[in-house]
């Protein structure tokens, strides 16, 4: 590589030349240089422009939010891994003791029982409110008229009050032998 001489230094100061292998001077503008190099064309400030800056945030933003997605994906992933073999973990464990204990008692029979006796418990539902809007219903009528007839001698209703007692026990009675 050759020197350059003092008169190409001296022509123009703003100017950058370079030598090839050849000695063949390529020169390049202020303008571009400082385009490239991100430098203000006025000092030695070597930091990007604000819009070149702008630029370098919303990519690094971008990267950082798809680094940040890519890592909860994954971190999703490892959080399934880690319950389904809890979970067979778990089984294994809960079948082993059950063939020590001699008791065939496991997650998937429990939550059958459970089905089962929430279906009990809405067919009573229902079978009280038949019941409420039946036999009850009738004897609690029939109270509520005399009470009304004798306002002042309550004692006059004994009877209805007597056999609304034992319309309600009735229905108690046949309640509990429905559960069991």
């Amino acid at each position: 590589m050759g020197a350059a001489s003092s008169k190409d230094r001296d022509a123009d100061a703003d100017e950058k030349t370079f030598y090839a292998e050849r000695e063949t001077p390529i020169s390049f503008s202020p303008g571009l240089i400082n385009h490239l190099s991100d430098i203000p064309s006025g000092g030695s400030n070597t930091a990007p422009s604000s819009q070149r800056q702008a630029t370098l945030d919303s990519h690094i933003k971008s990267r950082i939010a798809s680094e940040l997605a890519r890592l909860k994906s994954e971190e999703d992933q490892v959080i399934q891994q880690v319950e389904a073999a809890l979970e067979k973990e778990n089984l294994d464990k809960e079948l082993s003791s059950e063939q020590e204990a001699g008791q065939s008692v496991s997650s998937v029979v429990l939550e059958r029982d459970v089905e089962e006796i929430t279906k009990r418990v809405e067919r009573n539902r229902a079978k009280r409110t038949e019941l409420e809007g039946g036999q009850v219903g009738e004897s609690k009528s029939r109270l509520l008229v005399c009470l009304k007839e004798n306002q002042n001698t309550s004692l006059n209703c004994w009877q209805e009050v007597k056999d609304f007692k034992e319309t309600v026990a009735g229905i108690e009675k046949n309640f509990v032998k429905s559960i069991a």
